[in-house]
């Protein structure tokens, strides 16, 4: 076991070339730098499937050998322990993939790219993964001009990641590839470049039965080229710790690992700068070495700019490469100073302060966008998890994109950054478990290199409810991957995601420095009893199901009451047997404060897994039990027969467009105590139950409430101990207005109003910005609401919203957060979901200019929207 320590921060590499997306540089800008890193994501050409000629040549078993050699440089054993890569040329013989091929009656597109979002949805489809058309062949293909005055230069092709098993040619020419679809990854196409044009071909396979969840398809994240004299820094090449930090200074530890012909030499000087608020260097040097042959130094900072939560402070290390006297290579890297510890009584200790990880689990998928990566939308996404009070994101259940981490550094969000659902022992036929034995080592030094420089990140997590965690050979194997984490990054503890409650006991806890319990509040006391060594937290917790603006009568944490309609009840009362509402968690936390905080699953819905409408068997796994086990499994039965809708899930605090559901302000109200809010459900629309009972609940940050119904008093109700909402469950229905005050130590707190609408009466629309950057990437999200004359939202409108565009924008995206819907996402219409609807619009690269969003819906008053590309 790793003895317990205090782990302190990190920093990030970036190339020379700076690209804004939105608030963000994705890479820096070194000055004068031989280095360029430019993005490669325009102009590409697509096509599914492979050609005849490939006649399963190029299927993963054949052409192993040759991927395998791929990233030796990430391997700890060398010599002939690494895997050489045969002679041959696999696949330099189909026509795809050589560099004379016509594509020009290919689909035009630039990246990043999700080919499975294009749908159309199937219901034959699996739900488990979104139904959509996410598997199969895709081909890429690339032209691009290297000049005669490049030709002494290195050039590297970086993929941030590639849905799956990538296989990479460049001029007819096998380079490499990468099998895990959530790593990133370099290649040298040093050898096989030509001056003039040049060609790369990327071909990616997505078996079936790979995923339990939708994970997209094609190259999702960016591409870049990257070009660098002989002697440069390696890939994730710079690693920045600061091992001692107090108020006065801070101690900044700079490893540089420098790439160099076997007959050259090299000197490294670092200059640490405060980073300004576009991610560059400002001002001067707050200190900087001598240029010298070594290749670590310490520096001291004077007076450090904490990072942390609300201050979100960086630096930034500019590294200067200089063989004989001449400059051949600058790069910066962004990092943070700032101290974590994780302890066994006081939970997780920021820059030694106590801070409750107020987290949330996310898949990768965007809505309906998909896979595809887009800074803008995760930007939103933080916005939206911050304005709730969330302040820490677990990136389930794979390496994240790496702009999600730059925005979590900005935006101030702590991260457990995961490496894999999986090791050796499958959860799907064709999933991670066929690729452990030759990639773990590699894709899990791949992912903290990349990684360990930022700040955010403050876990690393090996895997999630891994099925060896019931196994004898489980502790091994944990305390293994453990080893190799550490040995890229002793300054942070490991974890996992520990779904068997046995899993605690057996050894298995001994594998990582902090343990994760999955759906195990009642655990939590016992583990610390029985280990008090270790820090523990809830590592995926609750798991309640709820549809927006959906209510079943009566409220009940019975599946029976919940379900309506292939929709779940939106009281917040039921989650799957395995699973627990948020109140019990909040409890379980409250009476055992050394536990550090929870990640709950999800902060947003998702593209498959709708659970309980699912029909994926590998939730079987989270069964123990033999009687429950066979109780599921015959419900299961019972549900196949049974067509489900179902696309994606009700796990979400918001839905799958990003829309607030009830269980928001229920998290809102737990997470920011000293916020003033109150909510109150349901919606006050109910024709056919005037006379009847009609539950009211309220969530607040007060601590006592009155509910008031046209006026009169229901009563007024303190919260009791481990109470986190308040009921009127006897409030009989009559249309009008509910009001609620909510009290805080005796005095009022804060109101909040519902009321019986009008019929539709008009279409509103608003911006999540007006101005958006003329980039061809930026976006605007606009929320469609089916409004009645007074402008109050009709709960229960599905109204038909149809869109038109003008000026230099397009509509890329729309959606309503109905998990049954299968309208496509690609539409210029959408029907609104219990009153919203939402348009995601692109600007057009190059072309500002004034954008008008138009809005029509039959029947109903139509709204047009301006907004500017600039």
């Amino acid at each position: 076991m790793t003895p317990k320590i205090s782990f302190t921060s990190l920093g990030r590499i970036t190339g020379s070339v700076t690209l804004f997306l939105a608030l963000l540089p994705v890479a820096g800008n070194a000055q004068d730098s031989p280095r360029e890193r430019l993005s490669l994501n325009v102009d590409w050409r697509f096509q599914k499937n492979d050609p005849q000629d490939a006649n399963g040549k190029l299927d993963y078993p054949k052409v192993k050998d040759w991927i395998t050699a791929t990233g030796n440089e990430l391997r700890k054993d060398s010599g002939a322990a690494l895997q050489a890569k045969p002679q041959g040329n696999p696949g330099g013989d189909i026509s795809y993939a050589q560099s004379g091929f016509d594509d020009k009656e290919w689909k035009q597109l630039n990246l990043p790219h999700d080919w499975g979002i294009e749908g159309p949805f199937k219901q034959e489809y699996p739900g488990e993964t979104g139904k959509l058309p996410w598997w199969g062949v895709g081909w890429y293909r690339k032209h691009f001009n290297v000049s005669m005055t490049e030709k002494s230069k290195q050039l590297f092709l970086q993929i941030d990641g590639a849905m799956s098993c990538s296989m990479v040619w460049l001029n007819g020419k096998f380079v490499g590839g990468w099998p895990y679809g959530y790593a990133s990854f370099q290649l040298d196409l040093t050898p096989f470049i030509q001056p003039g044009d040049n060609v790369i071909a990327v071909r990616l396979d997505n078996p079936p039965n790979s995923s339990r969840w939708y994970p997209g398809g094609g190259i999702y994240r960016n591409v870049w080229l990257v070009k660098t004299d002989p002697i440069h820094v390696g890939h994730w090449g710079i690693y920045v710790t600061t091992p001692t930090v107090d108020e006065t200074s801070a101690t900044v530890h700079v490893k540089v690992q420098v790439d160099t012909p076997e007959t050259a030499s090299a000197a490294v000087k670092t200059e640490i700068f405060e980073a300004g608020p576009d991610g560059q260097p400002a001002g001067a040097a707050v200190v900087s070495s001598q240029t010298s042959g070594a290749q670590e130094i310490d520096l001291a900072v004077s007076r450090p700019k904490l990072w942390s939560l609300e201050t979100r402070n960086l630096y930034i290390a500019v590294t200067s490469v200089f063989s004989n006297n001449k400059l051949v290579d600058r790069c910066q890297t962004s990092f943070g100073i700032r101290t974590i510890k994780f302890d066994k009584d006081k939970g997780f200790l920021l820059n030694g302060r106590h801070v409750k990880l107020n987290g949330v689990c996310d898949h990768h998928d965007l809505g309906a966008l998909g896979t595809a990566i887009n800074v803008h939308a995760l930007q939103r996404q933080i916005e939206l998890l911050q304005e709730m009070g969330c302040n820490a994101i677990r990136t389930s259940h794979n390496p994240p994109a790496p702009e999600l981490l730059d925005l979590c550094d900005r935006m101030g969000m702590l991260v457990m950054d995961e490496y894999v659902d999986c090791w050796k022992m499958r959860k799907t036929p064709n999933d991670y478990h066929q690729f452990f034995d030759d990639w773990h080592e590699k894709d899990l030094r791949a992912q903290v290199r990349r990684d360990r420089n930022h700040p955010c990140v403050v876990l690393w997590s090996i895997g999630n409810e891994i099925p060896e965690q019931s196994k004898p050979q489980g502790p091994k194997m944990a305390a293994e991957l453990t080893a190799i984490v550490h040995e890229e990054d002793p300054t942070r503890p490991t974890t996992f995601a520990c779904s068997d409650v046995h899993g605690g006991y057996n050894g298995y806890q001994t594998g990582v420095d902090v343990f994760g319990y999955n759906y195990k509040p009642g655990e939590y006391g016992k583990f610390h009893a029985a280990h008090p060594d270790i820090p523990i937290f809830g590592s995926e917790t609750s798991s309640t199901v709820s549809s927006r603006g959906e209510y079943a009568f009566p409220p009940s944490g019975k599946e029976a009451d919940a379900k309506t309609d292939f929709q779940m009840s939106s009281y917040d009362l039921y989650a799957p047997r395995w699973a627990t509402t948020p109140d019990a968690e909040f409890k379980a936390q409250d009476q055992n404060p050394f536990v550090a905080g929870e990640f709950v699953w999800t902060g947003f819905d998702y593209l498959g897994e709708p659970t309980p409408y699912n029909r994926d068997e590998t939730v079987l796994l989270n069964f123990q039990d033999p009687a429950e086990k066979a109780k599921a499994e015959q419900e299961l039965t019972q549900l196949h027969k049974v067509t489900v809708p179902s696309r994606s899930s009700y796990f979400g605090i918001m839905d799958l467009a990003g829309f607030r559901k009830d269980r928001f302000y229920l998290y809102q109200s737990k997470w920011r105590p000293d916020f003033p809010m109150a909510h109150i459900l349901p919606h006050w629309n109910w024709p056919e139950r005037v006379g009847q009972v009609t539950p009211v609940f309220v969530y607040t940050s007060g601590d006592e409430a009155e509910l008031f119904l046209n006026g009169k008093s229901q009563g007024r109700k303190k919260k009791g101990d481990y109470e986190y909402r308040l009921r009127w469950d006897d409030v009989v229905y009559q249309p009008g207005e509910l009001r609620v005050v909510a009290y805080k130590d005796g005095k009022e707190w804060a109101q909040n109003i519902v009321k019986t609408t009008g019929p539709a009466s008009q279409v509103m629309l608003k911006a999540d910005r007006s101005k958006i950057a003329a980039d061809g990437l930026d976006l605007s999200y606009v929320t469609v609401t089916i409004a009645d004359k007074d402008g109050l939202m009709v709960p229960r409108s599905k109204n038909l919203v149809q869109f038109d565009i003008s000026g230099p924008a397009q509509i890329i995206g729309v959606d309503n957060g109905d998990a049954t819907s299968h309208d496509s996402f690609q539409a210029n219409q959408v029907k609104a979901f219990n009153g919203l609807a939402l348009v995601i619009v692109r600007t057009k690269a190059g072309q500002p200019g004034a954008v008008v969003l138009h809005a029509k819906s039959e029947g109903l008053q139509p709204e047009d929207l301006p907004l500017q590309s600039e």
